[in-house]
């Protein structure tokens, strides 16, 4: 093999790997085929109104606290997560951020209380521990989420049973 064709299937290579970095999740270990769409479709069909308000009152910084993992209830998260995690909320929808491992983004609907997010991207970093325990089920949490309260400078997500999967302060 040449020198120009060797370096021509690295560069290749480099280059796909590089495009394979941010792909979607499809959250949850077992669950590939049952990404919700539903509240999303639902939001879709009807006229959704995301009013300057609305998206006022979310958009800003926000830290991750507590978290529903599956089959257990809501929960502290490791201090350690709450220190380095940071999601933004954009006045257009947008809901990016980090829990102190991978960056992710996703985007969002509000029709009342209602809310869809819809689909989460995500670079791939090796994580470990807490880090990739909260990561991982605020992924899911975002992928179940239904309904959405907020009380002060505490956002909480809810999922269609009414049970609190997630909760944030304002930073």
């Amino acid at each position: 093999m040449t020198r120009r064709k060797f370096t021509a299937m690295i560069l290749t290579g480099t280059a796909l790997a590089s495009a394979a970095v941010i792909v979607p999740h499809t959250i949850a270990a077992g669950q590939a085929g049952a990404f919700r769409l539903t509240a999303f479709q639902q939001l879709a069909r009807d006229q959704n109104v995301m009013t300057e308000d609305a998206m006022s009152n979310l958009s800003g910084e926000w830290q991750l606290t507590h978290l529903a993992s599956y089959g257990a209830g809501l929960n502290a998260v490791d201090e350690s997560v709450t220190d380095r995690s940071q999601i933004v909320i954009g006045p257009d929808g947008a809901f990016n951020g980090t829990v102190g491992c991978n960056r992710f983004g996703t985007s969002f609907d509000l029709k009342g209380e209602a809310i869809a997010f819809d689909g989460v991207m995500s670079t791939r970093k090796a994580c470990q521990g807490p880090v990739w325990d909260a990561e991982r089920n605020l992924f899911a949490a975002l992928n179940r989420a239904d309904t959405h309260k907020l009380e002060g400078g505490v956002l909480t997500l809810l999922d269609a049973a009414g049970n609190e999967i997630a909760r944030f302060t304002r930073t």
